[in-house]
């Protein structure tokens, strides 16, 4: 109710503006009119007033004006997925804040242009953004940026399974962390150290990590970081063949995963289980919930994980085909 009166406020003061030839007030309006419709989720219509908001302010001389609408674009992408207008979106501002010589904008665009790498799996120009903003925080003194910048930069190390300088990364960004009074932070880089522990096969660190994670999450009140330590548990498991305590481990976390509707990563979730399942030789069971997976991957439209499901259903067939099959 209160965005619907701000959106006619809005559009009324836009009119009013662009009816007395005030190029300044029309602007702001039109940006204004953006930020209602990003709350709303109405992203077609941000992208449209933040478009012309952004290409009316360089006329009215206001650079914090231009970053602002560069800033809203930026969001919009990124709920949109919409990675390569992302990109253009940073590279202005970046190259805006540059100008003027705004550090701290700098940094945060540079550091943006590495999100948008690293979802596009550029990772060596996710990495190099990543040092350069991790470079400006610390120029400015910015503890928390600088501390973001190498945590992101152990995640380039984990998905390149250059698993020394992830930890070396991880530790960083910890204690970083810790020193300042984040305890998401810390927690997030506590749960990623169990992961690298896990692939290089410390199953004891890990469990550590992971189990530490797990207890901070919970005191937050974090059910997604909680419940990602769970599942981090379960993989753990998994792999030490501890298959009743990975079975526990994932269970939690898929209701957590469902309390919070996160669809994707229960399915996930029913994916593991699966395995688990055909692990111990209990084929039946693994089907079913391989399918359960594929199931709702398909309803998420995720076609590579339908395709995935598909392998290991077929070798769940053949699996029990030979199960049944007489010895000679």
């Amino acid at each position: 109710m209160i965005d619907s009166k701000a959106e006619q406020l809005y559009i009324q003061s836009r009119d009013l503006f662009s009816g007395i030839g005030d190029q300044l007030g029309l602007t702001q309006s039109v940006w204004a009119l953006g930020e209602v419709y990003r709350k709303r989720k109405e992203y077609s219509k941000a992208e449209e007033s933040y478009t012309q908001s952004r290409d009316l302010y360089p006329g009215t001389g206001n650079q914090v004006g231009f970053a602002q609408s560069i800033e809203g674009l930026r969001a919009v992408y990124r709920m949109l997925s919409e990675y390569s207008k992302a990109e253009e979106s940073y590279i202005q501002s970046r190259d805006l804040y540059s100008r003027i010589g705004n550090q701290l904008g700098l940094a945060e665009s540079v550091n943006a242009l590495g999100d948008v790498y690293w979802m596009r799996n550029e990772y060596s120009k996710a990495e190099e953004s990543y040092i350069q903003s991790r470079d400006l925080y610390s120029g400015i003194g910015n503890r928390l940026g600088f501390a973001q910048s190498v945590k992101a930069l152990g995640d380039v190390y984990g998905m390149r399974d250059e698993y020394s300088k992830a930890e070396d990364s991880y530790i960083q960004s910890r204690d970083l962390y810790s020193g300042i009074g984040n305890r998401l932070g810390f927690a997030q880089s506590v749960k990623a150290l169990g992961d690298v522990y896990r692939m290089r096969d410390e199953y004891s660190k890990a469990e550590e990590s992971y189990i530490q994670s797990r207890d901070l999450y919970s005191g937050m009140g974090d059910q997604l970081g909680l419940a990602n330590s769970l599942k981090g548990l379960g993989q753990l498991h998994s792999d030490r063949h501890e298959y009743a305590k990975a079975g526990e481990s994932y269970l939690e976390a898929q209701q957590l995963y469902n309390r919070i509707g996160d669809r994707y990563s229960s399915a996930n979730i029913s994916w593991c289980l699966g395995v688990l399942h055909r692990q111990q030789a209990q084929y039946e069971e693994a089907g079913r919930l391989v399918r359960e997976a594929s199931t709702i991957y398909g309803e998420l439209g995720l076609k590579e994980r339908i395709a995935d499901c598909d392998k290991v259903l077929d070798q769940i067939r053949r699996l029990t085909e030979k199960a049944l099959t007489p010895g000679p």
